[in-house]
């Protein structure tokens, strides 16, 4: 019997930074990645628009939308347990974040993507606009894609 895929649940919070989404950023960004927590949390988290993937009562994925300038949305923290990866959870939630965006005026999304995740991005139409640049010890890019 082949098992159904997961139904995902969405929630956003615009009141600052729920627990949830910080504890997924601690367990992947910290945990998994060595960031230091004091360095993984910042003033864009109070202005930003988070977002939360729930499968059931579970919190998997969380990222945040900011907006940077008139119709440029910058997407970003974007998370997902170790669990839930490879289980279309990245996807959804990428997907969730740009239809929010756009429903919020986006005309270009932009995000800055660890190296190791570019192809993710390549494949949900982001392309790369500058150089790699160090993120503490995590190299990243710059990417963008019209919304």
């Amino acid at each position: 019997m082949q098992k159904s895929p997961p139904v995902f649940r969405v929630q956003t919070y615009e009141n600052g930074l729920p627990e949830a989404a910080m504890r997924i950023r601690l367990a992947v960004f910290c945990d998994e990645q060595g960031y230091l927590p004091h360095r993984e949390f910042d003033q864009a988290d109070q202005a930003a628009l988070h977002v939360l993937l729930y499968e059931g009562e579970e919190a998997v994925a969380t990222g945040r939308i900011l907006q940077e300038s008139g119709q440029v949305f910058y997407l970003g923290r974007i998370a997902v347990l170790k669990p839930w990866r490879g289980r279309k959870a990245g996807r959804f939630l990428m997907e969730t974040l740009m239809d929010i965006a756009r429903s919020r005026g986006a005309k270009t999304f932009k995000l800055g993507a660890q190296v190791q995740a570019k192809g993710f991005y390549e494949k949900l139409g982001f392309r790369v606009v500058g150089d790699i640049y160090p993120d503490d010890h995590v190299a990243h890019v710059p990417m963008e894609r019209p919304a």
